[in-house]
């Protein structure tokens, strides 16, 4: 897919946006400094290497560490066991100087840790190791494995049903091995997991679901592998149309970077944006069906976000909310939105106040090689086909969006077939503007010696005109 060369730029320009929510401090906690080494399969304490993790006993199930393992590495599974708990109970009856290391014998699943310090996170990875001894009467963690590096790829799966988002749960599983939310996956994947060299982070999700996520999706998103920093969030690519996400909104932010491949979007109130993105966020989208967003929009762009096309089927609306199943496709107020080489389906003749619109100043959106198909594509639909205002730049390319309205360019507004002025200028402000590199642009001049169509315009009369640039004057173009 061409998204990690479209994005790498933009994550390394956002890396160094890294705000976390409140709901993430308790995940990263497990992961702070502990003053021994952390990272990937392998563990050391702070005097060195563990030497010895050839296991005393193999566990494939269920299993509390006995006074018989100290000294010793008790195995944890034996390849592909599934996920079970291990427990450690009070140092009580244990010898004053025990230690024993632990070591995940699997390669897919993590292993529950119940009763060990609070300093290791609940859950002993695939191929991890650990070790923890008693000093002063407690366990203590000698071994950390830290962030769990996979050796490729990284899916963690969600199920809205039976997953569970509990600290002991790896979500590497399918049913009740899965996460329950999207939300907590993410958050897995942004601090306590990562793909290894080559890999991307996924997230596979179940169907027909509803989630409103608590927080906006934060960046820097889970970091490694070849996806470039990003989370693929993945429903079903081969039929978008039957997976349903419902959700009041979700908010991509502060550098993070998603991908959305297999989905319909549901708006769960009215008046809402499905997906939202600002200060940086990028979101990035294959195989979508934007359905209904009554009284809202489906896209809103804002702060420095930015919306790009990645490919797939593309289809807006359905039968379940037409005509009136937008205000808006899309509504941005800043930041910039690529939409290139698409077919979009619009299989329903639909209403809505425009497809797309773009205001502010240096919002951005350039559109080129669309084209739309279905009975709502052209006039089929009513509505304005796109409104441009407030120093907004929209680079349409010959693109016509649905709609039978007319277009709106106004207050600054430019596309690259026409500009409408915000404001009426003293020619001397913008005198020496026009040359080679402007030629075509439009301006409000209020002192203009001459209103006769064509010529060149000087400053200091009590003329107000529309001047163009053509390329060596300013010449009047309308009055």
């Amino acid at each position: 897919m061409k998204i990690r060369g479209v994005i790498l730029g933009f994550v390394l320009s956002c890396i160094a946006v890294a705000a976390f929510s409140a709901s993430q401090t308790v995940i990263t906690s497990f992961v702070a400094p502990l003053g021994i080494t952390l990272g990937g399969t392998n563990a050391t304490t702070p005097g060195g290497a563990i030497t010895n993790l050839s296991p005393s006993s193999v566990q494939t199930s269920n299993y509390t560490i006995a006074s018989t393992d100290c000294g010793s590495t008790v195995q944890a599974g034996s390849g592909s066991t599934g996920q079970f708990t291990l427990t450690l109970p009070n140092p009580g009856g244990f010898p004053a100087n025990c230690q024993v290391t632990i070591k995940n014998g699997d390669s897919t699943r993590g292993k529950t840790l119940s009763g060990f310090p609070t300093d290791l996170y609940p859950m002993l990875w695939p191929n991890q190791v650990a070790s923890v001894k008693i000093l002063n009467g407690s366990w203590t963690t000698s071994a950390n494995p830290g962030v769990y590096i996979a050796p490729g790829s990284l899916t963690l799966n969600v199920n809205h049903t039976s997953g569970s988002d509990a600290s002991g749960n790896d979500c590497l599983g399918t049913g009740s091995g899965a996460c329950q939310t999207v939300y907590h996956a993410y958050l897995l994947g942004q601090t306590l997991t990562k793909p290894g060299a080559g890999g991307t982070f996924t997230i596979q999700t179940d169907c027909n679901f509803t989630e409103t996520p608590p927080a906006a999706f934060l960046g820097p998103t889970a970091s490694g592998g070849a996806g470039g920093g990003v989370a693929f969030i993945v429903g079903n690519e081969s039929s978008p149309s039957s997976c349903k996400w419902t959700s009041n909104g979700i908010r991509v932010d502060d550098g993070a970077v998603i991908s959305l491949n297999g989905f319909e979007t549901v708006n769960g109130t009215s008046g809402v944006g499905w997906l939202n993105i600002a200060k940086m966020g990028l979101a990035v989208f294959t195989n979508m069906t934007w359905g209904p967003a009554v009284g809202g929009a489906h896209i809103t762009i804002a702060e420095g976000g930015a919306f790009v096309y990645d490919g797939g089927s593309y289809t807006v609306g359905d039968s379940s909310c037409a005509p009136n199943c937008f205000n808006y496709h899309i509504l941005q107020s800043a930041g910039s939105l690529t939409l290139q080489n698409a077919t979009i389906s619009v299989p329903n003749a639909l209403s809505f106040t425009a497809w797309y619109s773009i205001s502010g100043s240096g919002s951005t959106g350039v559109v080129q090689s669309l084209s739309f198909t279905g009975p709502g594509a052209g006039s089929g639909s009513t509505g304005q086909p796109y409104s441009v205002g407030n120093n907004a730049y929209l680079q349409l390319n010959g693109t016509t969006f649905p709609g039978s309205g007319s277009p709106k360019v106004s207050n600054g507004g430019c596309t690259d077939t026409v500009c409408v002025p915000g404001s009426v200028s003293q020619f001397s402000q913008i005198s020496t503007l026009c040359g080679n590199s402007t030629a075509g642009a439009y301006a409000f001049v209020g002192d203009s010696t001459t209103n006769t169509w064509g010529a060149t315009i000087t400053g200091g009369g009590g003329n107000s005109v529309l001047a163009f640039c053509n390329g060596a004057n300013w010449t009047v173009a309308g009055k």
